[in-house]
């Protein structure tokens, strides 16, 4: 995040953007940090800083404005932020999917293959589809927490309701990566203890690295997908699980399904 203060130095004239990723912290939880003028100066020498939601440049122009004295103020459409001299422009650049791509990995034959082979596999059940990275603040354990108590309180589900949990590669391996992961699993195998059968498991557990076009025929046939990151950046799970729902044509010949018919898709953000 200081990068762009090198790059200012040894390039006068240079036209930079920076784009973060990541939720940017209150006022009141950034000002803990030792180096936090170093961090927002180092943003500052950028000529365009962009965020996900507004929210997040929300919280970046009150530490602007709290720490270093700076104003700011909205400037056809985006906000303009003045630091010696110089017009930083503060915009909102929520991330979209590759809709190409996307449509392209549908239509592959292996696609069509993955999608007809778990809906044999999950025939006559409600699937519930959730695609996280192992991470403390994506939420995986409340999931299977909110499933458990689903099936505890509505008995008449039990055999006809499915979570498959995708766990996308850790990021890191940390002691904390670590522990959400062994917490997951015992719940997991709890309720599949308590509510599963032979031929029956509440809890799906998919934790490898999954290919596009089996990511892809997941999305296409759960009837629910689950986002619940207790805190997150841009999550792309929502866009790509509408898209996939919608289907094509290669995937409902596959699947023996009329492409008008009706089909009830439920899509839970919290």
């Amino acid at each position: 995040m200081i990068l762009p203060t090198f790059l200012r130095k040894r390039f006068h004239r240079v036209k930079l953007g920076f784009f973060l990723h990541r939720p940017f912290p209150s006022s009141e939880i950034y000002r803990t940090l030792p180096v936090r003028d170093e961090i927002l100066k180092g943003l500052l020498n950028s000529d365009l800083i962009g965020f996900h939601t507004f929210d997040y440049a929300r919280h970046f122009l009150s530490c602007c404005s709290r720490m270093l004295g700076l104003d700011y103020e909205s400037k056809r459409g985006h906000i303009g932020l003045d630091y010696f001299g110089r017009t930083i422009f503060i915009k909102i650049l929520p991330v979209g999917i590759h809709m190409g791509r996307l449509d392209s990995v549908l239509n592959l034959p292996s696609t069509s293959s993955k999608l007809k082979e778990i809906q044999e596999e999950f025939k006559d059940k409600k699937v519930i589809l959730g695609v996280d990275d192992m991470d403390i603040f994506k939420g995986i354990n409340l999931k299977f927490l909110a499933v458990e108590q689903l099936l505890q309180q509505n008995p008449n589900l039990q055999g006809e309701v499915v979570l498959v949990q995708i766990i996308n590669p850790a990021r890191g391996s940390g002691k904390d990566v670590q522990e959400a992961k062994k917490e997951a699993y015992l719940i997991a195998k709890r309720i599949n203890d308590i509510y599963g059968s032979k031929h029956y498991q509440p809890v799906i557990i998919i934790d490898r690295s999954a290919p596009r076009f089996e990511k892809s025929a997941y999305y296409a046939l759960a009837d629910c997908c689950i986002v619940n990151a207790v805190r997150d950046g841009m999550n792309l799970v929502p866009y790509k699980y509408i898209v996939c729902r919608q289907g094509t044509a290669k995937l409902d010949e596959a699947v023996g399904r009329q492409s008008d018919s009706p089909r009830t898709s439920m899509l839970v953000v919290s």
